[in-house]
């Protein structure tokens, strides 16, 4: 029964060696910065605003229609509803040009 317990005990040791043996050089988080001066996906953002939405569309309906956007990164949602003007847009080119996209 000693073996048994002492093979178990040696195995179970090997076994976990490897996860704990690169901890060290496992990529730390990033620490929050200044916030980035451009999109994290730029063309996706322009994807968006182009095919996602339908015109006219106000503020208020281009927000709606980005937060409920999976794909878009929290980051990119901030910023487009702190970036747009509060007004109805006709076209994505006007959309994109008060981002100042175009």
């Amino acid at each position: 029964m000693k073996r048994v317990f002492s093979a178990f005990v040696l195995s179970a040791a090997l076994c976990t060696t490897p996860v704990f043996a690169g901890a060290e050089d496992a990529p730390k988080p990033k620490k929050e910065g200044p916030a980035k001066a451009g999109w994290s996906d730029k063309e996706g953002v322009k994807e968006h605003v182009l095919k996602h939405v339908k015109y006219p569309a106000t503020r208020a309906d281009l927000i709606k229609a980005c937060n409920g956007m999976a794909d878009v990164p929290q980051e990119d949602k901030d910023k487009f509803a702190k970036k747009l003007p509060d007004k109805t847009y006709n076209s994505p080119e006007e959309v994109l040009k008060a981002l100042g996209e175009k």
